[in-house]
């Protein structure tokens, strides 16, 4: 037996092209002849070739985008991953095709990232928010991203998921959150008023205490010094006008205030 592949001319002047194959059947003495058989395949080659360039060109796109990208089967398998990955979790992309996504997921955080691929697979979208995902070298990184339901392809991949690395801005913010809980606990049990203040003299932020009376959205987004009396306000500006020229500096001062009565 065998088989070939060859172009034909058609009847409008194009070329088609046809595979087959051609048995030996001479000795065969109800035959006595060689048979061939061909089919046209123009269709199914051009349909190989431009699913050949679609994946070419998505791998080129993937392959330059600096979030990490990777895709899943229905089983929450990795079916392939961009080389950002390794930047972010360590692992070449190669690594992790054909284990399951959870490997990486933190304990704690295994049933949001399950609960994301339920919503994507019914709903066709999800995000995720600041999950933990486990770096080769044993340390815990803090990831947000997107993921999207994909049409249904040869590899078997359903999901597709982009992320990124906030893990030092999650840091970031959990220390100002840190700082901003042990500062209102310090004005409350103080008993002091308390006030931030831009450099434009526009209050920012007030704690709960208040000796004017003024509940805190009276102040937050007002003039510091609306309420100075009008023969302290030159003095107090100028003290004003003092701290924001020398970053921490400390100034004492002395004004009279109105009370909201």
């Amino acid at each position: 037996t065998l088989q070939f592949r060859y172009r034909a001319m058609h009847k409008d002047g194009r070329y088609r092209l046809f595979e087959g194959d051609a048995h030996n059947l001479l000795d065969d003495d109800d035959v006595g002849a060689i048979l061939v058989r061909s089919r046209d395949v123009t269709a199914l080659f051009d349909a190989e070739a431009a699913l050949s360039l679609s994946e070419a060109r998505f791998r080129a796109v993937t392959d330059s985008m600096s979030d990490a990208m990777f895709t899943l089967d229905a089983r929450g398998t990795f079916v392939y991953a961009n080389p950002a990955v390794e930047r972010i979790v360590g692992y070449q992309p190669g690594e992790r095709v054909g284990r399951n996504m959870n490997e990486l997921v933190h304990p704690d955080e295994t049933g949001v990232v399950r609960a994301a691929f339920a919503t994507v697979m019914t709903h066709g979208h999800a995000r995720i928010d600041a999950v933990r995902v486990r770096h080769k070298d044993g340390t815990w990184r803090v990831v947000e991203g997107t993921a999207g339901r994909l049409p249904p392809g040869s590899d078997g991949a359903v999901v597709v998921v982009s992320y990124r690395d906030i893990t030092e801005r999650h840091a970031l913010a959990a220390h100002v959150a840190a700082n901003e809980r042990r500062f209102r606990a310090l004005t409350v049990h103080s008993g002091a008023s308390a006030l931030i203040v831009d450099e434009s003299g526009i209050v920012r932020w007030a704690g709960d205490v208040s000796p004017l009376g003024l509940p805190r959205d009276e102040r937050v987004g007002k003039d510091v010094l609306g309420v100075v009396h009008p023969d302290d306000l030159e003095r107090t500006r100028a003290v004003f006008h003092d701290v924001l020229a020398e970053p921490g500096r400390s100034r004492i001062g002395q004004a009279r205030l109105r009370h909201k009565n």
